[in-house]
């Protein structure tokens, strides 16, 4: 194609007279390259677009006097179709390590604080016991129930064989249980009497 100061050429014809001159440009490229640059001529016949090919061609040599930098990309990207999403669509929530971390520990305090604060309400109510003070009455009353046992062992085989029959048997063991569970409770009843008026309003 020969040239002249009034050459009109489709795009495409422009895309190949450049690529002949050694300047390659896509003709997606070439049509971005004409909207940013009023200087190259053009016009619309129909739905085909006509290129003034010297004023085209004077436009791409400037701008490859001045540099890559001002040139048009040789190749189109390949952009991935984008989905507006919509106004009511949820928003992607900003983790915040440390924040997460902070407010994992400061519900843990209120929650260690919450559980002392109903310790203490009980126990200013009565409805605790301090561990102590469990632990020495049930040790004392421990003792009793074993001492109950112990007195109270001879005497229980002595019923059982003088039983005439198993009912008979069976009412003197009964007898010898409730006197050590008796001996237990009395155990624990004197205990919180005498060392802990906590747990005297308990029983």
């Amino acid at each position: 194609m020969s040239e002249s100061a009034d050459l009109w050429v489709s795009q495409a014809d422009a895309v190949q007279l450049l690529a002949d001159a050694g300047d390659r440009i896509s003709q997606q490229a070439l049509s971005e390259y004409l909207k940013k640059h009023p200087e190259v001529a053009k016009r619309q016949e129909g739905r085909r677009i006509w290129v003034h090919w010297p004023s085209l061609k004077a436009s791409r040599a400037t701008r490859s006097a001045r540099g890559p930098s001002s040139q048009a990309p040789l190749l189109d990207l390949v952009r991935e179709p984008t989905t507006e999403a919509p106004a009511d669509a949820p928003r992607a929530k900003i983790i915040d390590p440390l924040g997460a971390r902070r407010a994992e520990a400061d519900t843990a305090r209120s929650e260690a604080e919450a559980r002392r604060a109903r310790v203490l309400a009980d126990e200013a109510e009565g409805r605790v016991i301090n561990r102590d003070t469990a632990v020495n009455a049930f040790t004392t009353a421990g003792i009793a129930l074993v001492r109950a046992m112990e007195e109270r062992r001879m005497a229980a085989i002595d019923e059982v064989r003088a039983a005439n029959d198993v009912r008979e048997a069976v009412l003197a063991m009964r007898k010898h249980e409730n006197a050590v569970r008796a001996a237990f409770a009395n155990a624990l009843t004197e205990f919180a009497v005498t060392s802990e008026p906590v747990l005297a309003a308990a029983e």
